[in-house]
């Protein structure tokens, strides 16, 4: 671009050109975890816990800067971190792009449960809850494209879809005394899904409220709109619900039961709801929450336990005659014996066990009895008897 320099001491001009580099500043391209802006901050939520780390590379790799070529890292107090290093709460999730002098900061919150009804966002899908619908019997499940104008629920077919019971799109703070709700069309096939996309691999549980499920409108027609808990295509509970605000209590418990599933990163967990046709109230208050489980700790690995005296001790009492021994005494050694060798045979033998099967054996074997010994019925007289040397006077 054109520039001209003007001297103020005298008034005279230079013309020339000069070239301008514009270095446009890096941001948060997409992410598969949530953010938020938190007073003014910018906060990226990711599921790891102290028993549950997750490294900066995995963190990363969730996430694109914009554009494609600017850098991403993660920092703590000020240093950036290493990419096998565990995240912490707190640490800043940066995109910076070369000579530029602006960053685009996202601070670090551990998040490991999510909440259907707390977490619900009026016209957002995704990264994490999603609405969904089939389009036809047991279809693919794709995401709903529009939203109910008034109240705060994904919508196909004019009423029906996935959301929460509330008047309008103005949600409160303070959600506890608000429903998920539910429904399906009776008209046509498929159903409805709040569905939920695992960040991460781990064992998750999933819960609904004490209350739930069940029709939440008076008035049901008798006929049944089906819940079924999925975990991808495999139906991990299900429960035909036909009578209006009676929950199923067959539902409810299959969850409490079997509401543990472990996930790989990206699998789907589905809370679905089919209408039979000619359903007249298809509409359900459910609302499932989904939480990481702490790592189970595996326990210390068990001591061998030395069994060389009580297997020597064994050995000695199988080496004995019984013949030289009385029967009673006998029988004592052989029913020690049999237990020792009982425990010696056994893998999971304690300390303890090997000891009293020791003890009881060795006394045993100290309490043998030998038999006595005959005297000879026919006895010989010594024919060369010794003469005492000294004599008594």
């Amino acid at each position: 671009m054109p520039v001209t320099v003007t001297f103020a001491d005298d008034g005279a001009s230079v013309s020339s050109t000069a070239r301008f580099e514009v270095t446009a500043p890096a941001a948060l391209g997409s992410s598969e975890l949530e953010t938020a802006t938190v007073d003014g901050v910018n906060v990226v939520y990711a599921p790891f816990s102290a028993d549950s780390p997750m490294t900066v590379a995995q963190l990363l790799a969730k996430v694109t800067a914009e554009p494609s070529g600017a850098d991403k890292g993660v920092y703590r107090d000020g240093v950036r971190l290493e990419a096998g290093a565990e995240l912490a709460e707190n640490d800043v999730l940066r995109f910076s792009a070369k000579g530029s002098t602006v960053s685009d900061d996202y601070v670090v919150k551990s998040k490991t449960t999510w909440d259907w009804v707390n977490d619900f966002q009026v016209r957002v899908q995704g990264p994490i809850w999603y609405g969904q619908r089939q389009t036809e019997a047991d279809g693919v499940w794709s995401d709903i494209a529009d939203f109910d104008a008034t109240y705060p629920n994904w919508m196909y077919e004019t009423y029906y879809g996935p959301g929460v019971d509330y008047a309008n799109h103005s949600l409160p703070t303070d959600r506890s005394a608000i429903h998920g709700l539910i429904s399906d069309s009776p008209a046509s096939a498929g159903g409805s899904a709040m569905a939920w996309k695992a960040p991460k691999a781990g064992t998750v549980k999933v819960s609904i409220r004490e209350d739930e499920p069940y029709l939440r409108q008076d008035g049901s027609n008798g006929k049944a709109l089906t819940l079924r808990l999925m975990h991808d295509d495999k139906v991990v509970c299900f429960a035909d619900l036909t009578v209006s605000k009676q929950r199923s209590e067959e539902f409810a418990n299959c969850v409490a039961d079997k509401g543990e599933i472990a996930v790989e990163a990206g699998d789907w967990i589905r809370v679905t709801a089919t209408s039979a046709s000619g359903m007249n109230k298809p509409s359900a208050h459910i609302s499932p929450v989904i939480a990481y489980m702490a790592a189970s700790t595996p326990g210390p690995e068990p001591v061998p336990v030395d069994k060389s005296t009580l297997k020597a001790t064994v050995e000695e009492a199988l080496g004995l005659a019984e013949s030289d021994y009385t029967d009673e005494s006998w029988a004592a050694l052989v029913a020690a014996r049999d237990a020792a060798q009982t425990v010696l045979d056994d893998d999971a033998a304690t300390a303890e066990q090997v000891e009293t099967a020791q003890n009881a054996l060795r006394d045993a074997i100290d309490g043998l009895e030998k038999k006595p010994v005959d005297p000879d019925p026919n006895p010989k007289p010594d024919p060369n008897p010794d003469p005492d040397p000294t004599p008594d006077p």
